[in-house]
């Protein structure tokens, strides 16, 4: 239903915007970019998605070795339960529990943490990439780009294609800041 809705109103958006270019009998240009391939393939975005993967695997091996941990807790006290008393076995029982829920605590922060990081990462690189499609878009006097992957484009030709002149631009534009 939203991306029906979605769909409409885009319809509609584009649509009055094709009639508006064709009353001052202005050429109606489209564009197409898939900004998730631009941010994965510029430079910008592989350096961003390295260094996730490096936080990402820190972060579980953490939580891998919290789990190996809780298991062999566990297995001692099934082999130990049997030869305890209930108070000492609802004890540990209790323990456990408490670890437990400790372990999920932090396997939960961690990932929260991990998407945090992502976001941290990502943003200014998404925010550059759009100004690079709004820059390429004013200098070639394109009427709409639009977002391959979000806007529900399911066609379109590879000559309307310009995600790799924004991953070009974006990339020199980079190499002349540092």
């Amino acid at each position: 239903m939203k991306f029906q809705s979605l769909a409409l109103i885009m319809s509609l958006v584009v649509g009055y915007g094709l009639q508006a270019a064709h009353a001052v009998d202005a050429p109606i240009k489209l564009a197409i970019v898939d900004m998730q391939k631009a941010l994965e393939s510029a430079e910008a975005g592989k350096t961003a998605r390295s260094e996730l993967e490096k936080d990402f695997a820190k972060k579980q091996k953490r939580v891998q070795e919290d789990e190996e941990e809780l298991k062999k807790l566990n297995e001692d006290f099934q082999k130990q339960s049997l030869v305890m008393n209930e108070a000492a076995r609802n004890k540990r029982q209790a323990e456990l529990q408490k670890k437990l829920m400790e372990y999920q605590q932090n396997a939960m922060a961690s990932q929260t943490d991990i998407q945090k990081r992502q976001a941290q990462l990502t943003e200014p690189i998404i925010n550059g990439l759009r100004d690079t499609v709004a820059e390429l878009a004013k200098k070639n006097n394109y009427t709409v780009v639009l977002e391959k992957s979000r806007m529900g484009v399911l066609y379109s030709m590879d000559k309307d294609d310009i995600t790799d002149q924004v991953i070009k631009i974006y990339n020199d534009n980079n190499k002349k800041k540092k």
